[in-house]
Protein backbone atom coordinates (compact mmCIF):
# COMPACT_ATOMS: atom_id res chain seq x y z
CA UNK A 1 0.00 0.00 0.00
CA UNK A 2 2.69 2.66 0.86
CA UNK A 3 4.34 1.37 -2.46
CA UNK A 4 1.19 2.41 -4.28
CA UNK A 5 0.76 5.40 -2.37
CA UNK A 6 4.68 6.69 -3.25
CA UNK A 7 4.20 6.04 -6.68
CA UNK A 8 1.44 8.46 -6.71
CA UNK A 9 3.06 11.16 -4.84
CA UNK A 10 5.14 11.35 -8.50
CA UNK A 11 1.95 9.98 -11.02
CA UNK A 12 -1.14 10.87 -9.18
CA UNK A 13 -3.87 8.21 -9.72
CA UNK A 14 -7.55 9.74 -10.49
CA UNK A 15 -8.62 6.88 -7.91
CA UNK A 16 -6.47 7.37 -5.19
CA UNK A 17 -6.94 11.57 -4.80
CA UNK A 18 -10.80 11.49 -3.92
CA UNK A 19 -9.86 9.29 -1.21
CA UNK A 20 -6.80 10.90 -0.01
CA UNK A 21 -7.23 14.31 -0.47
CA UNK A 22 -9.87 14.80 2.76
CA UNK A 23 -6.78 13.27 4.68
CA UNK A 24 -4.71 15.81 3.41
CA UNK A 25 -6.27 18.48 3.76
CA UNK A 26 -6.93 17.11 8.04
CA UNK A 27 -3.33 16.84 7.71
CA UNK A 28 -2.51 20.44 6.96
CA UNK A 29 -4.54 22.17 8.66
CA UNK A 30 -3.00 19.95 11.95
CA UNK A 31 0.49 20.80 10.72
CA UNK A 32 -0.21 24.51 10.48
CA UNK A 33 -1.78 24.74 14.08
CA UNK A 34 1.15 23.02 15.47
CA UNK A 35 3.37 25.81 14.17
CA UNK A 36 0.85 28.42 15.32
CA UNK A 37 0.62 27.29 18.54
CA UNK A 38 4.86 27.48 18.57
CA UNK A 39 4.74 30.62 17.32
CA UNK A 40 2.37 32.05 20.03
CA UNK A 41 3.64 30.31 22.82
CA UNK A 42 7.67 30.52 22.88
CA UNK A 43 9.76 27.62 24.01
CA UNK A 44 12.70 27.75 26.77
CA UNK A 45 15.60 29.88 25.15
CA UNK A 46 19.23 28.67 25.23
CA UNK A 47 22.37 30.66 25.92
CA UNK A 48 23.55 29.66 22.40
CA UNK A 49 22.02 29.96 18.95
CA UNK A 50 20.51 26.64 17.53
CA UNK A 51 20.19 26.20 13.50
CA UNK A 52 17.64 23.95 12.91
CA UNK A 53 18.20 22.56 9.40
CA UNK A 54 15.09 20.51 8.28
CA UNK A 55 12.58 19.46 5.77
CA UNK A 56 9.31 19.91 4.64
CA UNK A 57 9.13 16.40 2.82
CA UNK A 58 9.07 12.93 3.75
CA UNK A 59 11.91 11.12 3.14
CA UNK A 60 15.67 11.88 1.81
CA UNK A 61 16.18 15.58 0.41
CA UNK A 62 19.95 15.59 0.60
CA UNK A 63 19.85 16.91 4.09
CA UNK A 64 23.06 14.89 5.59
CA UNK A 65 25.77 16.67 3.36
CA UNK A 66 23.95 19.76 3.88
CA UNK A 67 24.52 19.45 7.63
CA UNK A 68 27.89 18.51 7.20
CA UNK A 69 28.94 21.23 4.63
CA UNK A 70 27.57 24.00 6.67
CA UNK A 71 29.83 22.60 9.77
CA UNK A 72 32.90 22.27 8.58
CA UNK A 73 32.23 25.51 7.32
CA UNK A 74 31.72 27.63 10.46
CA UNK A 75 34.38 25.38 12.24
CA UNK A 76 36.97 26.54 9.23
CA UNK A 77 35.91 30.42 11.07
CA UNK A 78 36.80 28.76 14.00
CA UNK A 79 33.58 28.18 15.47
CA UNK A 80 32.90 25.48 17.65
CA UNK A 81 29.84 23.72 17.20
CA UNK A 82 27.56 21.01 18.77
CA UNK A 83 25.12 18.99 16.75
CA UNK A 84 21.78 17.50 18.28
CA UNK A 85 19.62 14.67 16.09
CA UNK A 86 16.97 12.51 17.11
CA UNK A 87 19.12 9.71 15.83
CA UNK A 88 16.50 8.23 13.44
CA UNK A 89 16.20 4.36 13.58
CA UNK A 90 18.44 3.65 16.60
CA UNK A 91 17.45 1.14 19.39
CA UNK A 92 17.11 3.14 22.14
CA UNK A 93 15.20 6.97 22.49
CA UNK A 94 17.16 8.21 25.49
CA UNK A 95 19.97 11.09 25.13
CA UNK A 96 23.54 9.30 24.25
CA UNK A 97 26.35 10.48 23.16
CA UNK A 98 27.68 10.16 19.22
CA UNK A 99 31.70 8.91 19.42
CA UNK A 100 33.89 8.18 16.59
CA UNK A 101 33.57 4.68 18.19
CA UNK A 102 29.93 4.39 18.44
CA UNK A 103 27.41 1.56 16.70
CA UNK A 104 25.14 3.09 14.00
CA UNK A 105 22.31 0.74 15.51
CA UNK A 106 22.56 2.55 18.90
CA UNK A 107 22.81 6.35 17.51
CA UNK A 108 21.52 6.11 14.13
CA UNK A 109 23.62 5.74 10.57
CA UNK A 110 23.21 9.78 10.14
CA UNK A 111 24.43 10.94 13.22
CA UNK A 112 27.19 8.59 12.98
CA UNK A 113 28.36 9.98 9.66
CA UNK A 114 28.00 13.52 10.66
CA UNK A 115 30.74 12.76 14.43
CA UNK A 116 33.09 11.22 11.56
CA UNK A 117 33.22 14.09 9.13
CA UNK A 118 33.17 16.65 10.95
CA UNK A 119 34.07 15.59 14.73
CA UNK A 120 31.97 17.27 16.23
CA UNK A 121 30.31 16.83 19.82
CA UNK A 122 27.24 15.37 19.03
CA UNK A 123 23.95 13.78 21.17
CA UNK A 124 21.25 12.52 20.02
CA UNK A 125 17.85 11.81 21.77
CA UNK A 126 14.13 11.65 20.72
CA UNK A 127 13.57 14.67 22.37
CA UNK A 128 16.04 17.38 21.24
CA UNK A 129 15.49 19.37 24.49
CA UNK A 130 17.44 16.43 26.85
CA UNK A 131 20.05 16.48 23.64
CA UNK A 132 20.68 20.31 23.28
CA UNK A 133 21.16 19.79 27.72
CA UNK A 134 23.28 16.83 27.94
CA UNK A 135 25.80 18.46 25.18
CA UNK A 136 25.83 21.96 26.99
CA UNK A 137 26.48 20.26 29.89
CA UNK A 138 30.25 19.22 28.96
CA UNK A 139 30.51 20.60 25.84
CA UNK A 140 31.76 24.51 24.80
CA UNK A 141 29.98 25.03 21.55
CA UNK A 142 29.32 28.70 20.02
CA UNK A 143 26.38 27.45 18.21
CA UNK A 144 24.26 24.03 17.99
CA UNK A 145 23.13 22.99 14.67
CA UNK A 146 20.02 20.66 14.98
CA UNK A 147 20.03 17.79 12.36
CA UNK A 148 16.06 17.38 11.17
CA UNK A 149 13.53 18.63 13.86
CA UNK A 150 12.09 21.44 12.03
CA UNK A 151 8.79 20.29 13.09
CA UNK A 152 9.72 19.40 16.52
CA UNK A 153 8.38 22.54 17.77
CA UNK A 154 9.35 21.75 21.77
CA UNK A 155 12.77 23.30 20.49
CA UNK A 156 13.50 26.85 20.28
CA UNK A 157 15.37 27.75 17.40
CA UNK A 158 17.38 30.82 16.15
CA UNK A 159 17.21 30.16 12.59
CA UNK A 160 15.30 27.68 10.65
CA UNK A 161 16.82 26.54 7.07
CA UNK A 162 14.86 23.79 4.95
CA UNK A 163 16.56 21.77 2.16
CA UNK A 164 14.50 21.65 -0.52
CA UNK A 165 15.12 18.81 -3.12
CA UNK A 166 15.76 20.36 -7.06
CA UNK A 167 13.38 18.24 -8.92
CA UNK A 168 10.69 19.18 -6.92
CA UNK A 169 10.72 23.12 -7.60
CA UNK A 170 7.47 24.33 -9.80
CA UNK A 171 6.13 20.90 -8.59
CA UNK A 172 2.16 20.97 -7.51
CA UNK A 173 2.85 19.29 -4.03
CA UNK A 174 0.32 18.03 -1.77
CA UNK A 175 0.79 16.93 2.14
CA UNK A 176 0.85 13.32 3.44
CA UNK A 177 -1.30 11.34 2.42
CA UNK A 178 -1.87 12.55 -1.22
CA UNK A 179 1.60 14.02 -1.35
CA UNK A 180 5.20 13.65 -0.16
CA UNK A 181 4.95 17.16 2.53
CA UNK A 182 4.97 17.32 6.46
CA UNK A 183 3.58 20.49 5.61
CA UNK A 184 2.31 22.72 3.01
CA UNK A 185 4.27 24.82 0.57
CA UNK A 186 3.37 27.90 2.55
CA UNK A 187 5.27 26.82 5.13
CA UNK A 188 8.48 27.89 3.31
CA UNK A 189 7.35 31.43 3.84
CA UNK A 190 7.86 31.74 7.58
CA UNK A 191 11.61 30.02 7.45
CA UNK A 192 14.75 31.74 7.20
CA UNK A 193 16.41 29.64 4.40
CA UNK A 194 15.53 27.51 1.68
CA UNK A 195 18.70 25.42 0.45
CA UNK A 196 17.90 24.17 -3.10
CA UNK A 197 19.88 20.68 -2.71
CA UNK A 198 21.40 18.65 -6.10
CA UNK A 199 21.18 21.83 -8.80
CA UNK A 200 22.54 20.81 -11.70
CA UNK A 201 23.28 24.01 -12.81
CA UNK A 202 23.08 27.05 -10.77
CA UNK A 203 19.87 28.50 -11.40
CA UNK A 204 18.51 32.24 -11.49
CA UNK A 205 18.10 33.21 -7.87
CA UNK A 206 14.99 35.04 -9.21
CA UNK A 207 13.15 32.90 -11.19
CA UNK A 208 13.95 30.14 -8.14
CA UNK A 209 12.21 32.95 -5.71
CA UNK A 210 9.16 32.91 -8.17
CA UNK A 211 8.61 29.28 -8.38
CA UNK A 212 9.16 28.07 -4.51
CA UNK A 213 6.65 31.02 -4.00
CA UNK A 214 9.34 32.65 -1.47
CA UNK A 215 9.14 36.62 -0.45
CA UNK A 216 12.31 38.85 -0.15
CA UNK A 217 12.41 37.97 3.17
CA UNK A 218 13.57 34.43 3.35
CA UNK A 219 17.10 33.84 1.79
CA UNK A 220 17.64 31.76 -1.16
CA UNK A 221 20.84 29.09 -1.70
CA UNK A 222 21.99 26.52 -3.87
CA UNK A 223 23.69 23.41 -3.53
CA UNK A 224 25.64 21.04 -5.72
CA UNK A 225 26.89 17.53 -4.86
CA UNK A 226 30.14 16.44 -6.44
CA UNK A 227 31.36 12.85 -6.38
CA UNK A 228 34.46 12.18 -4.18
CA UNK A 229 36.98 9.16 -5.59
CA UNK A 230 35.73 5.91 -5.19
CA UNK A 231 37.57 4.32 -1.88
CA UNK A 232 38.09 1.22 0.26
CA UNK A 233 35.74 0.08 2.73
CA UNK A 234 37.31 -2.63 4.26
CA UNK A 235 40.18 -4.27 1.45
CA UNK A 236 43.40 -3.28 0.17
CA UNK A 237 42.21 -4.69 -3.23
CA UNK A 238 41.15 -2.39 -6.34
CA UNK A 239 37.04 -2.31 -7.24
CA UNK A 240 38.14 -2.62 -11.25
CA UNK A 241 37.72 -5.65 -12.67
CA UNK A 242 34.87 -7.13 -10.07
CA UNK A 243 32.05 -8.17 -10.70
CA UNK A 244 30.22 -5.23 -8.33
CA UNK A 245 26.71 -4.74 -6.54
CA UNK A 246 25.02 -1.15 -6.09
CA UNK A 247 23.43 -1.07 -2.70
CA UNK A 248 22.07 1.51 -0.49
CA UNK A 249 19.42 2.72 1.92
CA UNK A 250 18.51 6.19 1.20
CA UNK A 251 15.85 8.41 0.02
CA UNK A 252 16.51 8.99 -3.38
CA UNK A 253 18.14 5.51 -4.55
CA UNK A 254 17.96 6.79 -8.04
CA UNK A 255 20.53 9.58 -7.18
CA UNK A 256 23.32 7.09 -5.62
CA UNK A 257 22.70 5.02 -9.10
CA UNK A 258 23.40 8.32 -10.90
CA UNK A 259 26.27 9.38 -9.50
CA UNK A 260 28.43 5.79 -9.63
CA UNK A 261 27.51 6.67 -13.63
CA UNK A 262 29.15 10.35 -13.77
CA UNK A 263 32.41 8.37 -12.21
CA UNK A 264 32.49 5.66 -14.59
CA UNK A 265 31.64 2.81 -12.25
CA UNK A 266 30.03 0.19 -13.99
CA UNK A 267 28.09 -2.37 -11.46
CA UNK A 268 26.49 -5.65 -12.51
CA UNK A 269 23.64 -5.93 -10.10
CA UNK A 270 21.50 -3.15 -8.32
CA UNK A 271 19.96 -3.60 -4.64
CA UNK A 272 17.70 -0.75 -3.23
CA UNK A 273 16.89 -0.76 0.45
CA UNK A 274 14.34 1.49 2.43
CA UNK A 275 15.88 4.47 4.04
CA UNK A 276 18.15 3.59 6.56
CA UNK A 277 17.49 0.18 5.99
CA UNK A 278 19.64 -2.79 6.64
CA UNK A 279 21.63 -5.44 4.10
CA UNK A 280 20.75 -8.55 4.56
CA UNK A 281 24.14 -10.64 3.70
CA UNK A 282 22.34 -13.74 2.93
CA UNK A 283 20.01 -12.22 0.16
CA UNK A 284 23.17 -11.16 -2.25
CA UNK A 285 22.87 -12.33 -6.06
CA UNK A 286 25.41 -15.21 -7.28
CA UNK A 287 28.41 -14.19 -9.14
CA UNK A 288 28.91 -10.88 -7.27
CA UNK A 289 32.82 -10.64 -5.91
CA UNK A 290 32.55 -6.79 -4.59
CA UNK A 291 29.79 -4.32 -3.61
CA UNK A 292 29.75 -0.05 -3.93
CA UNK A 293 27.72 1.75 -1.35
CA UNK A 294 26.74 4.67 0.06
CA UNK A 295 28.78 6.17 3.50
CA UNK A 296 25.51 6.57 5.13
CA UNK A 297 25.21 2.71 4.10
CA UNK A 298 28.87 1.64 5.20
CA UNK A 299 28.96 3.21 8.60
CA UNK A 300 26.23 0.62 9.19
CA UNK A 301 28.78 -2.13 8.03
CA UNK A 302 31.05 -2.48 10.85
CA UNK A 303 33.30 -5.93 12.16
CA UNK A 304 34.62 -8.62 9.28
CA UNK A 305 32.16 -8.58 5.80
CA UNK A 306 32.34 -11.37 3.50
CA UNK A 307 33.01 -9.16 0.48
CA UNK A 308 34.92 -6.55 -0.16
CA UNK A 309 33.63 -2.98 0.36
CA UNK A 310 34.17 0.48 -1.94
CA UNK A 311 32.29 3.85 -1.03
CA UNK A 312 31.41 6.62 -2.78
CA UNK A 313 31.84 10.12 -0.96
CA UNK A 314 29.84 12.88 -1.65
CA UNK A 315 30.31 16.29 -1.17
CA UNK A 316 27.94 19.58 -1.26
CA UNK A 317 28.78 23.43 -2.20
CA UNK A 318 26.31 26.09 -1.17
CA UNK A 319 25.85 28.95 -2.71
CA UNK A 320 26.73 31.76 -1.97
CA UNK A 321 28.17 31.22 1.23
CA UNK A 322 25.77 29.83 3.80
CA UNK A 323 28.33 30.14 7.14
CA UNK A 324 28.98 33.75 6.38
CA UNK A 325 24.91 34.02 5.58
CA UNK A 326 24.50 31.86 9.28
CA UNK A 327 27.21 34.34 11.16
CA UNK A 328 25.90 37.44 10.01
CA UNK A 329 22.27 36.38 11.14
CA UNK A 330 23.51 35.91 14.70
CA UNK A 331 25.92 37.64 15.14
CA UNK A 332 28.83 35.50 15.07
CA UNK A 333 32.23 36.58 14.86
CA UNK A 334 35.02 34.40 13.38
CA UNK A 335 37.24 33.06 15.76
CA UNK A 336 41.26 32.96 15.48
CA UNK A 337 42.15 29.15 15.32
CA UNK A 338 45.29 28.41 17.36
Amino acid sequence: MSYLIEEHWQQPKWYLTPVLKPLSCVFARIAQQRHQNFLQHPVMKWPVPIVVVGNIHVGGVGKTPMVIALTQALQEQGLKVGLVSRGYGRKSSEACWVNQDSHAADVGDEPLLLVKKTQAPMVVASKRVEAVALLLSQAQVDVIVADDGLQHYVLSRDLELVVFPSEDVGRVLDVLPNGPLREALPRLQSVNAVIVSRTQDWQDAKALQQQLGLSANVALFQAKVTEGELYAWNTQEAWQGKRLLAVCGIGRPEQFEQSLQKVGVKVDALKRLPDHGLLDWNTLPEGIDGIVTTEKDAIKWQGELPLPVWVLPINATIMPNLATWVMDQLALSPTQII
